[in-house]
């Protein structure tokens, strides 16, 4: 499976991007089917950050809570917290490929 870029009927989009959450040495690490792993130079914090952006909006959009304070209040996290994260999910695609792909910065062209 590779990264896609999918229009909705509603205008907006859904991008897949495979990843695998495993663990390795006691940490949770992302890793990709398609890649083999020693190539992989992902800055894995602002992934995380990405994934967990996306899984928030996909909760949101579908009604699942009414507000990201809602949301907020369900994980127990400030809503300030809630809502830097939820701007992830606004980067442009080539720039969540390229980090994704673990380019380095300013080359997502």
């Amino acid at each position: 499976m590779k990264t896609t870029i999918e229009p909705l009927e509603d205008g907006n989009t859904r991008i897949r991007i495979p990843i695998e959450f495993r663990y390795d040495n006691g940490r949770k690490r992302i890793f990709f089917p398609e890649m083999p792993d020693e190539h992989l130079k992902i800055n894995e914090p602002l992934a995380t950050g990405i994934a967990r952006a996306y899984r928030w909006q996909e909760l949101l959009d579908k009604g699942e809570y009414d507000s990201p304070e809602a949301l907020a209040e369900a994980l127990g996290v400030h809503t300030s917290y809630v809502r830097r994260f939820l701007r992830l999910a606004l980067l442009v695609p080539p720039i969540v490929d390229a980090i994704f792909a673990g380019k380095p910065h300013g080359h997502y062209r």
